[in-house]
Parts: C-alpha cells; sequence; structure tokens
C-alpha cells in the first residue's frame, strides 16, 4: 500500500467525511469510473471513504486536530532544505490520507496521479506529502 498525505488549513472546520465523500462524487473528475462508499472501522473507531475501480481500491481517511498523525513542524523539518511551504504550515490541523492499494502491474498509476491532483485543486493551500519518498507532490 502507498499513502499520500495532504495537509491542509481547513480554516472553517467545514470538512468531515460526509463532506469529503460528496467532494469525491461531485467534483471528481473520474469519479464515475469508481465505487464511492463509505466504511466504519472498529478499530480504530473512525469511519472512511472508500473509492473501488475494479478489484482496486483506495481509502481515504480523515484526521483533524489533535488525531492527526503527522506534525506539519515535523514534516516541514524532514523536509529537504531549501522547500518551500505556506507560510502558515505549522497550523495546518486537517489531515487526509489517501491509502492506494497494491498495484504492482502499475495498472493504477494514472489513477494515483489523478486522485492527488484532485486533492490538491479540491483544497487550495494544500500540502501533500510522500512520506515515503519524503518529498512534496
Amino acid at each position: 500500500m502507498f499513502n499520500l498525505f495532504a495537509l491542509w488549513r481547513d480554516a472553517d472546520d467545514r470538512l468531515d467525511v460526509a463532506t469529503l465523500k460528496g467532494d469525491f462524487e461531485t467534483r471528481f473528475a473520474f469519479a464515475g469510473d469508481y465505487t464511492i462508499t463509505t466504511k466504519d472501522l472498529v478499530f480504530p473507531r473512525v469511519t472512511i471513504v472508500v473509492l473501488t475501480r475494479d478489484d482496486w481500491e483506495v481509502q481515504v481517511w480523515l484526521w483533524k486536530g489533535e488525531d492527526m498523525t503527522l506534525d506539519p513542524t515535523a514534516v516541514a523539518e524532514a523536509l529537504p532544505a531549501g522547500t518551500v511551504l505556506p507560510p502558515d504550515f505549522a497550523d495546518y490541523d486537517t489531515q487526509i490520507v489517501l491509502g492506494f492499494g497494491d498495484d504492482p502491474e502499475r495498472l493504477h498509476t494514472n489513477d494515483i496521479i489523478f486522485l492527488g491532483e484532485f486533492v490538491r485543486e479540491a483544497y487550495p493551500g494544500v500540502v501533500i506529502f510522500d512520506q515515503y519518498n519524503v518529498d512534496l507532490w
């Protein structure tokens, strides 16, 4: 599984799982290629958005405030020197995690790109962090 972490400042506190799901259903250009549902997990007790295309799945997790798994300050410190981040990056309070299913034959590379680009366009100011490569998208 490959993850991208989209860090965002939700100044209006408008983003929740229902809104996130609705954004994917109505604003994502390729929504018709996916079945978009939610799934309630027991541990951790959270609801996630699930996008399924054929036998491939993307899980979208939303963490806010103290529940975030990444600290924006630690992300900034891990990035290469000279990386430019928004001036208020330390105040980012929302984390959208895109967890992409295994794709050893790389059949869904374009899907990964399209989904990352959608998040970038849907949430202005978002910073997409690739933890594996310690880089920004």
